[in-house]
């Protein structure tokens, strides 16, 4: 959780009495992979827990449309290239800020230590678990190569349809071309505060 307050991913909130007409709190747990060598614990949000009204946060949002390619075409294209690349963004969800006001339907109680006194957060990211996640992360990528793309012709045709989610399955004919593409994409991403865990053949 210290994590997130670092990386301003949430913030404390103070005036929890002059409370908004839509707030939501966030049950959450720990998630903890021991086979993993980095991110052994993770944060989970229920966004699909039911408040009082019988509603979840889910069942209030908007899901939007699927705008990412069928990982199986995306598959079949990327083993057709003579050199693959592929990359991950790390915290892909929580690169992307959302709007102040609809950061209050994210808020979560917590205290380091059992005796110390339970305080208010809110992220002010895209949360993992909600049901809007998917396409607002999609959207975000695309939004990038449609902004910077013309700078950057081998990297923004790639992330408008060579990502699933936060992997990018690429690959091309020539060793030159796929240092262009690797010198391309770092930048292209790296503008809008997408940092990649890997990329490699």
């Amino acid at each position: 959780m210290e994590e997130y307050l670092d990386l301003n991913h949430a913030v404390e909130v103070h005036a929890v009495k002059e409370e908004r007409r839509k707030t939501v709190y966030l049950p959450h747990h720990a998630v903890v992979r021991e086979d993993k060598e980095t991110t052994k614990v993770r944060v989970v949000f229920n966004a699909s827990s039911k408040g009082r009204n019988g509603l979840s946060l889910n069942d209030c949002l908007m899901v939007g449309p699927t705008i990412q390619p069928e990982l199986r075409h995306l598959v079949m294209r990327w083993r057709l290239n003579s050199i693959c690349l592929g990359a991950d963004i790390v915290k892909m969800y929580r690169q992307i800020k959302v709007h102040e006001d609809d950061a209050d339907c994210q808020r979560f109680i917590w205290r380091n230590n059992p005796e110390d006194k339970v305080r208010d957060f809110k992220l002010m990211t895209v949360t993992f678990g909600t049901a809007c996640a998917p396409f607002l992360a999609c959207r975000a990528l695309k939004q990038i190569a449609l902004d910077d793309g013309a700078k950057y012709p081998e990297a923004a045709e790639r992330v408008m349809i060579e990502f699933y989610m936060d992997d990018l399955m690429t690959g091309c004919k020539f060793v030159k071309q796929g240092i262009e593409i690797y010198k391309q994409m770092n930048e292209l991403l790296n503008k809008s505060g997408f940092v990649r865990k890997k990329m490699g053949k």
